[in-house]
């Protein structure tokens, strides 16, 4: 499976989690991916690519929330800027 950057799986299990940060080259997809777990493959369950920011080394709290690393450009002087984010993902 084609992922857009090192994988994270829930504690329970159920979830696979990737991120991608590409916000000054713009080469590669920026943004996040989330896969089911099945019983012998993943299965695509939502993609996000993220336009004003980016996420990096993103991993799992508990088994509905992300924490990742969220990346801006500064506008003042194109260094990358970072701060954390907590995701949620009842409902999946």
């Amino acid at each position: 499976t084609d992922m857009c950057g090192a994988p994270a799986v829930s504690p329970n299990k159920k979830y696979l989690v990737s991120s991608r940060c590409d916000l000054q080259a713009r080469f590669d997809f920026n943004g996040i991916q989330m896969f089911d777990v099945g019983s012998d493959s993943l299965i695509p369950n939502w993609s996000r690519e993220l336009n004003k920011w980016g996420a990096d080394d993103i991993t799992w709290m508990n088994d509905h929330t992300l924490i990742a690393k969220k990346l801006q450009v500064d506008s003042a002087n194109s260094n990358l800027v970072s701060s954390f984010i907590k995701l949620s993902c009842i409902g999946k």
